[in-house]
């Protein structure tokens, strides 16, 4: 039986002088994304204990949920539902694999896909679990830019925002050892999706797939290329085409509403690899891990102060840090400009070290990180408060 996997799914020059001014980056498609898909979460006021990152992304405090999830969530409520939530996470250690929850915000490298008409086709995810098994992903394509995934230089071809729940289903015994630096064995887990925000790029390959969707995905929308659209899984029809069909991955992304994956992590709770992703459980938790199919995770560290990248806090020589990270500030915001939600983060963290390796794991995000709040301040860019 025919199967496709789910694959949609230099170093720094130093800034001689600190910086003295800032450009002011907007884009109305970011607003109108933000309070489609989250439900209005953004024009209600910040929730005490929010960090700038969760109040972007509408995350409850500590992570341990989404503000849009629970409806009426307010700063006389949210204690005992951080507490509530926060009860629900949990680890299992079945056979000596550790199959513990995803957790955080996990970024990948950029991916190149496929030529299109001598383009580039490329692609990134970045995702972000809370401790209740709540997720959001988004997954961006790119056409033009080289091998790059820059969405200042880059068309954009499409766009999907997943957010859902994860099922974990324990230790997998059919699965062995990736090896080092990996933990035994593989767990086996279950994505779901209730909705999703879809984008189709203004440009011939926007338009191809509109034409795609419209003869094949029942979900009772008119899609044509350069709009947004807010898909509900419970609208659309049950699918019928056969796996071979062109259109099988895109329906089922857009309507089917679940998938199935292996997934490990290693040994320093850093990183996790997964084998490739299905929409039939059988055949998926047969797959192997792939140890290139990784994703690394970006401590929550609470070292965003700006003051520490201008030399104003106490006992640090900020002018250094900036002569330090300065370019690669400038350099990541530039080739970030027109991100979207998550999609931002990711691409800040890629781009302010070019070259992270997360198989090396040998990025300085953290170490950075003051200065790129502190330039987002000056400019006003709330897209470039980034986890830290």
């Amino acid at each position: 039986m025919f199967k496709q996997p789910l694959l949609l799914l230099g170093a720094f020059a130093v800034a001689s002088n600190f910086p003295v001014s800032f450009g002011v980056v907007s884009t109305d498609v970011t607003d109108a994304f933000d309070h489609r898909f989250k439900g209005g979460w953004s024009e209600s006021p910040p929730l005490k204990g929010q960090t700038a990152f969760e109040r972007k992304h509408g995350i409850l405090p500590g992570g341990v949920g989404f503000v849009y999830d629970h409806p009426g969530v307010n700063n006389h409520t949210v204690d005992s539902l951080v507490k509530e939530l926060g009860a629900s996470a949990a680890t299992t250690d079945v056979q000596g694999a550790v199959c513990q929850q995803l957790q955080g915000l996990f970024v990948r490298p950029c991916e190149s896909q496929y030529q299109y008409e001598g383009m580039n086709v490329t692609s990134y995810d970045t995702r972000y679990y809370s401790t209740s098994s709540t997720y959001e992903l988004d997954r961006t394509y790119y056409i033009g830019g080289g091998a790059k995934c820059q969405p200042s230089t880059n068309d954009l071809f499409f766009k999907m925002n997943l957010h859902g729940t994860v099922a974990y289903h324990g230790y997998n015994s059919a699965i062995g050892s990736a090896g080092a630096p990996w933990q035994q064995g593989a767990c086996k887990a279950q994505m779901l999706w209730e909705n999703s925000t879809i984008y189709l790029g203004n440009n011939a390959l926007g338009s191809q797939l509109a034409s795609l969707f419209q003869a094949n995905c029942p979900c009772g929308i008119t899609w044509s290329a350069g709009n947004w659209y807010n898909v509900s899984t419970s609208k659309c029809a049950p699918l019928t085409m056969p796996q071979s069909s062109p259109a099988y991955v895109w329906c089922h992304l857009i309507a089917n509403g679940t998938d199935y994956f292996n997934y490990q992590w290693d040994r320093n709770l850093t990183h996790y690899i997964t084998s490739y992703d299905y929409f039939d459980p059988d055949f998926a938790w047969t797959q192997h891990l792939i140890p290139s199919y990784i994703r690394e995770k970006i401590p929550s560290t609470g070292n965003n102060d700006p003051c520490a990248c201008e030399g104003l806090c106490s006992g640090n020589s900020g002018i250094a840090l900036w002569e330090r990270c300065g370019q690669g500030v400038y350099d990541a915001e530039s080739a970030c400009r027109g991100c979207i939600g998550l999609e931002c983060d990711g691409c800040l963290f890629r781009e302010i070290d070019p070259q992270w390796n997360p198989l090396k794991d040998n990025n300085n995000w953290q170490d950075c990180c003051p200065c790129i709040y502190l330039y987002a301040n000056k400019a006003g860019n709330n897209w470039a408060q980034p986890m830290c």
